[in-house]
C-alpha cells in the first residue's frame, strides 16, 4: 500500500493512504467542480462589495483555484492592477498573514507565495 506525505497550509504534515486519498478525491473534485469560468466572468463584472464579500465566503481552496483562473485570464502589470486583481490577491495575503493592505506594488513576501501558489508575481502573458 502506497502513502504519500503532504503538508497542509496550516503546517500540519499527514500522510494519506490509498484509502484517504479514494475518499478525498471526491470531495476535492466537487469543490473544484463548483468553481467554474462562469462564476469568475459573473462575478468579475459585479460590485465590488459583492466581490470581496463572495471572495471572504470562498473556502482556501476555491479562493486558490479562483486565483489561478484569474491567472491564466489576465496579463500581471504591477504597475496598474485593476481593482479586480487587487481584491483576489487581498483576499489571499489576509488568510496568509502577510501585508493584505497593500497589494498596488507587490513586497518580496507577497511575490514569493504568489509563487509558492503557482501564480504570476509579475509581467507575465496568460496561459
Amino acid at each position: 500500500m502506497k502513502t504519500i506525505n503532504f503538508k497542509l497550509s496550516s503546517g500540519i504534515e499527514i500522510e494519506l493512504s490509498n484509502k484517504d486519498m479514494e475518499e478525498l478525491k471526491p470531495l476535492i473534485d466537487s469543490a473544484l467542480a463548483n468553481l467554474d469560468v462562469n462564476l469568475y466572468e459573473r462575478l468579475k463584472k459585479s460590485e465590488s462589495k459583492i466581490i470581496t464579500e463572495t471572495l471572504e465566503k470562498m473556502n482556501d481552496l476555491e479562493l486558490i483555484e479562483f486565483a489561478r483562473i484569474h491567472d491564466a485570464q489576465t496579463v500581471m502589470n504591477m504597475l496598474h492592477l485593476d481593482s479586480f486583481s487587487k481584491k483576489i490577491y487581498s483576499e489571499l495575503f489576509k488568510r496568509a498573514g502577510i501585508g493584505f493592505k497593500q497589494v498596488s506594488h507587490l513586497s518580496f513576501k507577497q511575490r514569493n507565495y504568489l509563487k509558492e501558489l503557482g501564480l504570476k508575481s509579475k509581467n507575465d502573458n496568460p496561459l
